[in-house]
This record gives C-alpha cells, sequence and structure tokens, in this order.
C-alpha cells in the first residue's frame, strides 16, 4: 500500500514537480516518507545501537536504506525552484538531518554543491514569480481582441513562455 502511495507521490512530482506551485506537494511527499519510520530511531540505531552479528546487519542495512531515502528526497526538493520559505525551511531540513546523521559536515563539498543548487533553485523562482506576477490566470483563454488588458495579457503570456522555453 505505501509503495503505491509513494509510486502516485513519484508520478505526481515527474508531471508537476517543477511547477512553481509544487512546494506543498513536496512537503507532503517528505512528511508521507518521514512518517513511515521514526528518523529520529533509525539514527539512533545507526550510530549508537550494539546489534547482534546475525540480526545486526540486516537491521543496519534497513536503517541504512531508510537515512538514503530521507537523503535523496531532501536533496531533490531543495534543488526545486518553489516557494521561497518552503525552499528555506527543506534547506534547514536537510542540514539539521544531516547533522543528526553525523556524517556529513557544513564543509563538506556534498552539501557545498547542494548550497549551490539550492541558491540556484531560489533565484530560477524569483525569476518565475517576476515573469508571472501580471498573468491573470482564472481568465478564460480566448483570443483577444483589440482590448488593451487582453493584449496585456497576451504579451505577459508570451513573455513567460520565452522564458520557459530559453531555460
Amino acid at each position: 500500500e505505501r509503495r503505491k502511495v509513494e509510486g502516485v507521490y513519484e508520478k505526481a512530482l515527474e508531471w508537476v514537480g517543477l511547477a512553481m506551485d509544487a512546494a506543498e506537494l513536496w512537503r507532503d511527499y517528505i512528511d508521507f516518507v518521514s512518517k513511515r519510520w521514526s528518523l529520529q530511531e533509525a539514527i539512533f540505531q545507526t550510530l549508537n545501537l550494539n546489534l547482534t552479528a546475525q540480526g545486526g546487519s540486516a537491521a543496519m542495512a534497513e536503517t541504512g536504506r531508510k537515512i538514503i531515502a530521507m537523503r535523496r528526497l531532501y536533496q531533490r526538493a531543495v534543488c526545486v525552484p518553489m516557494d521561497l520559505d518552503m525552499s528555506d525551511e527543506l534547506w534547514s531540513e536537510l542540514e539539521a538531518f544531516e547533522k543528526s546523521c553525523g556524517e556529513i559536515s557544513a564543509q563538506d563539498p556534498i552539501l557545498t554543491e547542494l548550497s549551490r543548487r539550492h541558491l540556484h533553485a531560489k533565484s530560477i523562482f524569483r525569476d518565475r514569480k517576476r515573469h508571472v506576477a501580471n498573468i491573470v490566470f482564472d481568465r478564460l483563454a480566448v483570443p483577444p481582441t483589440t482590448n488593451s488588458g487582453e493584449l496585456y495579457q497576451l504579451d505577459c503570456w508570451n513573455q513567460w513562455i520565452r522564458y520557459e522555453l530559453g531555460n
């Protein structure tokens, strides 16, 4: 059942995950995956438990898979151009997650590269937001008349389309 839901989330992200308004989808998916297990418990098991040789290796492997899955999801999410507040929130969560795992320091090249990509995604979001600021999205798509408001909307749409095609 959970795998099906995760598959639906993945399909949704494939189709709309890069949309400007996809921040809540990313948030919901991260929350869904993190509820699958207690992340703190998984980290604790990895770092502190002395497991028996036979059962311990399987438990450690499962815990490692959980941590890797969350890390990959966070790393994907912070590189998507989305609402700046949500983007910063996810970045803070990723940093806290990595610190709690104890595997990556703030100086780590992986976090440095992710930080660069995260800042680039925020920059793209600002550009996109500027391009769509004057578009009225709740209008029906009809051919414009000679009305100046409709021609202005057409021009705004054309500018946004040119911007998106250029990226």
